[in-house]
This record gives structure tokens, sequence and C-alpha cells, in this order.
């Protein structure tokens, strides 16, 4: 997992990193064991020298790529590869690849933190072409933090996009009620993962029949976002799903009222219609919906049903 990581910093070619004569036999002794898959070997050599130049690009580089062959306490992996790649912050791919290694180890906080700095470097270096950008925003999708993913993408030409991360910002603020315009919501851009996560797991919860926890999660996720409109559409699902569907859709209005994007509350208002014989308020919610959502034809079937319902019956002859 850590060879992107490796083959990132590889690209490095280390400046103003002079070691002695005495050093530079013991590194080459170190990337000579290295090569020839003898990890424990490379380390008792290089261990010495990772204390003694914390700063010296070309040790700090072995030594990450040594920690990875070694395969030994993951933390200490990441330690060692996090100093190679802050000395390397030129190397476009080595902040990228060192995220995904903190993403995958479940520290999606540090991946955001790598990422944000990764950004601010990029935006300094007149090498970074609109490419760049794009993979970063790819990055920031695969951590769910929409709004990063979404100011990276916007320095991408229009006609160089990549179709898919703009379909899939625009439908996760939509299932997950997240408005473009932040004070709206409460919350903050560095937040998005966490809550987005919390919000796939209540949806879980719900659609598994665990009520009492989706119930005991959405007043969670409530109180520590009061201005979201995402647990009162969470609240609405489950009032209906649990037998209490004309309390749920109070819930959705009100998710509505403070996100009118909140495409699964529309829905959800419009099969209450459909049931409820309401065909005018059914065909308008889901219609709202299919414009938010065109790709769910799920969301069109319900809506031709409800049109066709609304139509007059011709009198017999």
């Amino acid at each position: 997992m850590h060879g992107l990581l490796i083959a990132a910093l590889a690209l490095t070619t280390p400046a103003n990193n002079a070691l002695t004569p005495a050093d530079r036999e013991v590194l080459a002794r170190a990337e000579r064991a290295y090569e020839m898959v003898e990890p424990e070997r490379a380390w008792k050599h290089l261990e010495p020298l990772v204390k003694a130049h914390p700063k010296k690009l070309q040790v700090q580089k072995l030594a990450c790529a040594v920690r990875a062959m070694l395969g030994r306490g993951e933390p200490d992996t990441l330690k060692q590869c996090a100093v190679a790649v802050r000395l390397a912050r030129k190397v476009f791919l080595a902040p990228l690849e060192l995220a995904q290694l903190l993403t995958d180890a479940g520290d999606k906080a540090g991946a955001l933190a790598e990422l944000r700095q990764a950004g601010r470097s990029m935006k300094t270096d007149p090498m970074t072409q609109w490419s760049n950008w794009q993979e970063l925003a790819r990055r920031f999708m695969a951590i769910n933090a929409v709004s990063f993913a979404q100011l990276a993408m916007s320095r991408v030409p229009q006609a160089r996009v990549d179709g898919h991360l703009k379909r899939w910002i625009e439908a996760t603020r939509r299932n997950r009620c997240l408005p473009l315009d932040r004070r709206r919501s409460g919350i903050a851009a560095t937040e998005e993962p966490i809550y987005i996560e919390a919000h796939e797991a209540i949806v879980d919860h719900i659609h598994a029949e665990r009520h009492p926890q989706a119930l005991k999660a959405v007043d969670a996720l409530a109180r520590r976002y009061p201005k979201a409109a995402g647990p009162l559409l969470l609240r609405c699902e489950l009032k209906m799903r649990s037998g209490a569907a004309g309390r749920g859709i109070k819930d959705c209005r009100a998710a509505i009222a403070r996100y009118d994007e909140a495409v699964e509350a529309h829905v959800l208002l419009g099969q209450y219609a459909l049931q409820r014989g309401k065909h005018t308020d059914a065909v308008t919610h889901l219609e709202r919906a299919s414009a938010l959502a065109p790709d769910r034809t799920f969301i069109d079937r319900l809506l031709m049903e409800a049109k066709a319902k609304l139509r007059p019956r011709r009198a017999p002859k």
C-alpha cells in the first residue's frame, strides 16, 4: 500500500543535502540492502543516519521505503513517511499518497490536513497544472470533503472538468443536505467528512430497521449541527418507516425550508402525497426531485404514476 508514495518520493532530486563521505558510505550500504530486499539489514545501517540527519531528504525517503518494507508498526511507518513528504513538498504526488495512507489507516482528519497543505503549496507553485488540481479534487472526494473538492475543481478549465467528479459533488450536496453556502447549515468544510459519515451511518440504521439506534444518532447529529437540514430529513424518513408518516412530513417540510435541494425530502413528500391521493402535491414534489436527480429512474416512475392519476378520466359515451 506504500508503493505509490515511495514511487513519488523517488522522483525527488535532493539539493544541498550533502553528507560526509562516511555517512554516504553507510547510506549506500543501506540502499544495497534495500535493493536486495533485506529491510532488517538496511534499517540497521540507516537508523543512526535517520536520527543524525532529520532534514536530509535522501536519508528520510529511504527510511520511509525501508519501514514500509519491514511492515512493522503502521503508525511508525506513517510517521517516517510523513517526515520524508514534508521534506519533498514540491513533489506533487508525495503528500497525496501520504493522505491515502492516512485514509487507509482510518485517520481522515490527518488525510484532510495533508491534502489542504498540498493545495496551499500548489497555489504558490508556478509549475502546477490543471490536472494536478483535478487529481487533488479526486483525493478530497475520496474522504467526502465536498467543499474542498469543489474548490480544487474550480481551478480546472470547464472543458477539462471530470464529469463524474462534478456529478458526485452535486449529488452529495443534494442527498446529504449540504448547501453551497455553509452558513446555512452551520457545517464547516473541515467537518463535512465527519457529518457525511454520520449521515450515511444513520441511513444504514434506518434501512436495517435499527430504529432506536437511528433515533439516538439523529438526535446527536441534530445537537452537533442544529442549523443543518440533514437531521430533519433523517428524522422524517425514520418516522415514515416506523409508522408515523403524518408526523414525519413536518420534518421533511422543515428540511426543504432550510434547503430546497434536499432531494430525498421531495421524494418522501411525493410518495406520501401519492399514497394519500393528493396527486397535484405528488407531482409538484416528484418533478422537483426528478430535476435534482435526473439519473434516478425510480423517481421518474413515481412521477409517471402521479401524472397518470392526475389526468381527468374521460366520461363514458
